[in-house]
C-alpha cells in the first residue's frame, strides 16, 4: 500500500547537507542497554520487522527497546517524502506505521518479549528485550530507576 506524506522536512538550521547523515556508529553487537524508537522512527525504511531485527542484535543480553508506536489502529507500509513550504518535494523513501499490537505481532515472531506497555499522554510506549531478561533496572519515563 503506497499513501503520500507530507512532512515539514529538516530543519533550517540542520544545514543543507544533514539529512540523512550521521557521523555516529552504531555500537558493537549486544553492548548497548537502552535504545529508543521515538516520533515515528519504527517506520524508517518502511519495514519495522528489520529494523527490530536490527535493534535487537544490538543490545545486551538485559537492555531494552523503547519503541513508541502510533496511537491510531494502523499498520500500513507506506512512501513517504520530505516537502518544503514551496511544494518542492525531495526523493521518495519507504515508511512504515504501526500500533501496538502490530509490534507485538514482530516481537513474538523474533523470539523478543514485551516487558512493558504505558501511555505518556498522547503517546504509547512498549518496552521491548530479550526473553528472560530482567525488567529491573529499567528506565521508563516518570518512574525513578531503582
Amino acid at each position: 500500500m503506497s499513501h503520500p506524506t507530507r512532512s515539514p522536512g529538516p530543519s533550517p538550521s540542520a544545514g543543507p547537507h544533514s539529512a540523512g547523515r550521521s557521523s555516529t556508529r552504531f555500537p558493537a553487537r549486544e553492548t548497548g542497554r537502552l535504545f529508543l524508537l521515538a516520533d515515528g522512527d519504527i517506520g524508517i525504511g518502511g519495514d519495522p520487522h528489520a529494523l527490530v531485527r536490527r535493534c535487537a542484535h544490538l543490545i545486551s543480553p538485559t537492555g531494552v527497546l523503547l519503541v513508541e508506536v502510533d496511537n491510531n489502529d494502523v499498520e500500513e507500509h507506506c512512501t513517504a517524502w520530505f516537502e518544503d513550504t514551496h511544494g518542492h518535494r525531495g526523493p521518495p523513501f519507504p515508511w512504515a506505521r504501526l500500533r501496538a499490537p502490530a509490534l507485538r505481532r514482530i516481537t513474538d515472531d523474533l523470539g523478543f518479549s514485551v516487558t512493558d506497555q504505558w501511555k505518556s499522554g498522547p503517546r504509547t510506549f512498549l518496552a521491548l528485550g530479550h526473553p528472560g531478561s530482567s525488567p529491573r533496572g529499567r528506565a521508563r519515563p516518570g518512574r525513578a530507576m531503582p
